[in-house]
């Protein structure tokens, strides 16, 4: 279902390349979205108390940094973790997916900082973001507990890409819906944690473990990216 630099579904980097938000499509009603999963008290991300993005906010910030590197350093491309501090933002840190299939990842997460993550998720126009989520399911999995994604049925996002990126391949902003399953994260506690995601659409699936490990210590390539807003804007 994936295939690179053409349209294409991306795990939690679901991406339809060169689809542009101004297409017509007939209206159709859109799902509410479910409430954001929320710690319990004792839980490893109680101890922050961060506030989530609002769906068109991290859905266009997180794009943008999937697309924010090429080859090697690209987040999505890496399947051991190498990448994972590249160009993450200075108040969230994310995670990836793959273009498909199994990695195992190990990451360095600075404590007090927030984590998000797609399960699935897709970037182009509004109609296909219904047919994709209508096939759309997953789960995440931090230490043992399985945690509860947010619906995200399909929010105007805009997304600003460098060259040779493995998404689109072309830098500039494109504007796109966005919408996936999405997990929001209060600051971790200091200390290991294990992640499973699983996320599937149509025949697309995929699945990632992940090793974090959170401290003080800064992690390579943490560096502010620029985010989305809620509405498109011209290129």
């Amino acid at each position: 279902m994936l295939v690179r630099k053409l349209p294409l579904v991306v795990g939690l980097l679901v991406m339809i390349a060169g689809c542009a938000s101004t297409e017509s499509a007939s209206p159709q009603p859109t799902a509410a979205l479910d409430r954001p999963a929320v710690a319990p008290s004792g839980s490893p991300e109680a101890e922050g108390q961060s506030r989530p993005l609002p769906p068109a906010e991290l859905q266009g910030r997180w794009w943008t940094w999937a697309t924010s590197a090429a080859g090697r350093s690209n987040p999505v491309e890496d399947l051991d973790g190498h990448a994972c501090g590249v160009g993450q933002p200075a108040d969230v840190w994310f995670l990836a997916g793959t273009f498909g299939g199994y990695a195992n990842r190990t990451c360095s997460v600075p404590t007090g900082r927030p984590v998000a993550f797609p399960l699935v998720d897709q970037s182009c126009t509004q109609a296909q973001c219904w047919n994709f989520m209508a096939t759309a399911t997953g789960k995440a999995i931090l230490d043992g507990r399985e945690l509860t994604p947010q619906r995200m049925e399909g929010v105007p996002i805009v997304v600003d890409s460098v060259e040779d990126n493995p998404v689109t391949s072309a830098a500039g902003r494109s504007t796109s819906y966005g919408c996936g399953l999405w997990v929001q994260l209060r600051p971790l506690s200091p200390g290991t944690h294990v992640l499973r995601i699983e996320g599937s659409s149509g025949d697309f699936a995929l699945r990632v473990d992940y090793t974090l490990y959170v401290s003080d210590t800064p992690a390579a390539g943490d560096a502010p990216v620029a985010g989305g807003t809620s509405a498109p804007r011209a290129a």
